[in-house]
Parts: C-alpha cells; sequence; structure tokens
C-alpha cells in the first residue's frame, strides 16, 4: 500500500478490486481523481449495453468458465426482455 500511495507502484485493476473489497468501497473511488476514467470506461463500469454488437466483438463472454456462444448469449437477452416484460406487466 505504502508503495502504491507513493506513487512507485501501480497497482492492476484486480488488485485495485480486491483493495476496494477490504475497504467496502467502490473501487473507482480509489483511482487518482487527475486519472478520470474516459466515457467509454465509464459506460462499461456502470451501464453495460448486452445488446451492443461492439460487445461480442470486443469481450469474451463466460459463464462457468466456458465461452458463451452468440446463440447462448441472444437466448439470454431474449430471455431477460420476456421476464422483464412479465415484471413489468404485474
Amino acid at each position: 500500500m505504502s508503495k502504491i500511495e507513493r506513487g512507485i507502484y501501480s497497482p492492476s485493476i484486480s488488485l485495485l478490486k480486491k483493495i476496494a473489497g477490504v475497504y467496502g468501497v467502490d473501487f473507482v473511488h480509489l483511482l487518482d481523481e487527475t486519472e478520470k476514467l474516459t466515457t467509454a470506461e465509464e459506460r462499461l463500469m456502470y451501464d453495460l449495453d448486452l445488446s451492443s454488437e461492439e460487445l461480442l466483438k470486443k469481450y469474451t463472454l463466460l459463464l462457468d468458465g466456458q465461452k458463451l456462444t452468440e446463440e447462448e448469449i441472444d437466448f439470454i437477452i431474449n430471455t431477460l426482455r420476456i421476464l422483464r416484460d412479465a415484471v413489468q406487466k404485474k
């Protein structure tokens, strides 16, 4: 922690998440204010659009350690839409 605080060591995102977990805060709060996230990074962290075609091109989505196929992702998204509609109609 001392090296991080003094700027000698730059932690990885995974280490920041672990540190944030210990302190019970969102890891974004641990980032230096001079190192603002880009708009795209903020959207990814807070508003992940599952229907985005770019999502499947940029990221590998895993479930239980196995890569999801496009068919599985489409099924999951359509199932969520049906469930959301059913809940909203109640």
